[in-house]
């Protein structure tokens, strides 16, 4: 074999090696595309999830800061209800003298 056809079988090699790296290399961007491409489905789908969760975490919050009001209006009621408060349609408690002085006035006017 002459120096020229060792150069060119060298050649021929080489392209054959050249191919093969660049089918490799094909195939490993078409592999990493499509697994790019089922990642952006799972994070869009996550994302929806992620949104939902939240909606729902709002309203229970608006839920429970709701109730919690109630509560504290209840529990004020129930406190003022301890306490004597004012009466509202002018009933005055009376004292024992000055129900015995109107059952008096009552009975002479009969």
């Amino acid at each position: 074999m002459c120096r020229s056809e060792e150069v060119a079988l060298h050649n021929i090699h080489y392209s054959n090696e050249i191919h093969s790296m660049a089918k490799e290399i094909n195939d490993l961007a078409m592999a990493v595309n499509h697994r790019r491409k089922g990642l952006k489905h799972v994070v869009l789908k996550d994302e929806a999830t992620v949104a939902q969760a939240e909606a729902v975490a709002q309203k229970a919050r608006a839920k429970y800061e709701s109730l919690l009001q109630d509560l504290s209006k209840a529990i004020n009621a129930s406190r003022e209800g301890l306490q004597p408060k004012a009466r509202r349609f002018g009933v005055v408690k009376k004292s024992v003298t000055q129900v015995t002085d109107l059952k008096s006035i009552a009975y002479c006017s009969w």
